[in-house]
């Protein structure tokens, strides 16, 4: 297909009804006069309509066909070998559609990302962009620019993709020879048929499916869906509770906010602060708190067993939190164990309606501190019912005795 929806030339696919899903052949494929042709990143012509035109040393136009498919792959191939010389799965942009790899750590081959189109018309690479981070394979991002716009949960095993159902989209973490990629699908038996995921030009990160009876795409799924979830917006130790009709930033229990006044006007960005210094000692426990997306900025301790991962926080008194869980699809460099430690401060966090997991807070002085309260709450009736008791025996002993003495004299 090709289109001129700005003032620029592009190649792409529509998939499958009044959507573009690669114009990211928009680096390499160039529609001329007389025809079309293919180049490589190097400006050389890998395939063209036009025999006319001379193409690079590795494949001739009677050597090579252009296969389309059922997985909407554009594919170019030798006819000696069947030898894949190009393929568009290999370059995407703002779409990911099922049985495409997301290529997220490599040893020589560069990573990819979804980029966003710079607007609604306009698919030229936008501000946006999402893929994971190089540093620390365990969670995607969206970005503005450089700056961190929205963060996936840690993967667990599967990434699921929202709460619309659990059994029909997920996203999946795989580690293949020198590769990590990560894939996006639908489980066999889905009543979703067609359905795709992009980063739009906004930001948003979306799964829509087709709707043959209206013929349109559906939203089952977007994020951000809120300002409260975009990232580090409550601040540190803050949370986005989106358990609420409108999500809302909270502070995690034993901690209040570290600028009431800014919390109450809806500024959120200092965030949160412990009600009471910490006491660290080994015999510190940890309360659990479900259904969170945990913070960023952990650190993983492989080879880790549950048990191992609590006293590895416990014995270090720089780690306020841990959460652990076994990746039963994954191993990253042979370890399919997921043990992260919190050292400093919490950022982005939320708690959700479904999904999520347990985060693990050092709590042992809150804990005790509640303790103490109850204790003087179930002390304190008793001790003053039985000074009242003592006090009445008295003023009855001394009035019996008084009035003994009256009759005597």
């Amino acid at each position: 297909m090709y289109m001129q929806p700005s003032s620029d030339e592009y190649g792409g696919r529509c998939w499958p009804w009044q959507h573009v899903c690669t114009a990211g052949t928009r680096l390499f494929c160039q529609h001329i006069r007389s025809g079309i042709v293919l180049s490589d990143s190097d400006g050389r012509a890998v395939w063209t309509t036009n025999k006319s035109i001379s193409i690079s040393a590795s494949a001739s136009a009677s050597t090579v066909e252009a296969v389309l498919d059922n997985t909407d792959n554009f594919i170019l191939r030798s006819l000696a070998d069947s030898a894949i010389l190009w393929q568009s799965f290999d370059h995407p942009t703002d779409t990911l559609l099922p049985g495409m790899n997301l290529r997220l750590s490599h040893k020589t081959l560069p990573l990819q990302h979804l980029v966003s189109w710079k607007g609604q018309q306009d698919p030229s690479p936008g501000e946006f962009s999402y893929g994971a981070d190089p540093s620390n394979l365990l969670r995607c991002f969206a970005w503005n620019g450089s700056r961190p716009h929205r963060r996936s949960p840690v993967w667990t095993s599967h990434l699921y993709m929202g709460g619309f159902n659990e059994s029909a989209i997920y996203m999946a973490l795989h580690h293949a020879g020198d590769e990590v990629y990560m894939s996006f699908g639908m489980p066999a038996g889905s009543f979703v048929q067609l359905v795709r995921l992009e980063i739009d030009y906004s930001g948003k990160v979306n799964i829509l499916s087709w709707q043959s009876n209206m013929s349109a795409w559906r939203a089952l799924y977007a994020e951000p869906q809120h300002e409260c979830n975009t990232y580090g917006y409550c601040g540190p130790y803050g949370y986005c509770d989106n358990t609420q009709i409108v999500p809302v930033c909270k502070c995690l229990d034993g901690f209040e906010p570290r600028d009431a006044k800014g919390w109450i006007s809806g500024s959120f960005s200092q965030g949160c602060r412990p009600k009471e210094v910490p006491r660290c000692t080994h015999g510190d426990s940890f309360l659990a708190f479900p259904g969170m997306k945990v913070p960023d900025k952990f650190l993983r301790v492989p080879s880790r067993s549950f048990d191992e991962c609590t006293e590895e926080c416990r014995s270090n008194c720089s780690c306020v939190a841990y959460a652990y869980s076994k990746m039963s699809n994954i191993d990253i460099d042979g370890d399919d164990t997921r043990c992260l430690l919190w050292i400093g401060d919490f950022i982005d966090m939320e708690n959700n309606h479904q999904g999520g997991e347990n985060l693990y807070v050092r709590t042992k002085r809150l804990q005790g501190n509640m303790r103490k309260i109850k204790t003087i709450e179930i002390v304190l009736p008793v001790v003053s019912s039985f000074l009242i008791l003592i006090c009445v025996g008295l003023l009855w002993i001394c009035g019996f005795r008084g009035r003994k003495l009256l009759l005597y004299f």
